[in-house]
């Protein structure tokens, strides 16, 4: 709740130590090369700073090797990035599009 408006406001989840899990990335030096430190970088991945810049998210997306947007979402499971890995993005495009039958 807002201190100043009483308003609650929600603020998106972030994935950051979702995707550093399940990419396997070194925290330490997500942090460093996306120029963010290492005390507030631990901060987003354990969600007790949920505000960040969307210039510092870029460069952490892009650190990552992933896209601003992603940032927002689940990762996928170890096993389907294993498995997606030998894959062409022909492939993983078709797979992508799709339809799920209900």
């Amino acid at each position: 709740m807002s201190m100043t408006t009483g308003v609650s406001v929600d603020v998106p989840r972030l994935y950051i130590g979702e995707w550093i899990e399940v990419l396997e990335l070194q925290p330490r030096a997500i942090a460093t090369q996306a120029g963010v430190s290492e005390p507030y970088f631990n901060q987003l991945i354990h969600r007790k700073k949920t505000n960040p810049s969307p210039k510092i998210l870029a460069r952490i997306a892009g650190a990552m090797g992933l896209t601003f947007a992603d940032l927002w979402k689940p990762p996928p499971s170890k096993n389907i990035l294993k498995t997606i890995q030998g894959m062409s993005d022909e492939q993983i495009a078709r797979l992508r599009d799709r339809k799920v039958a209900s």
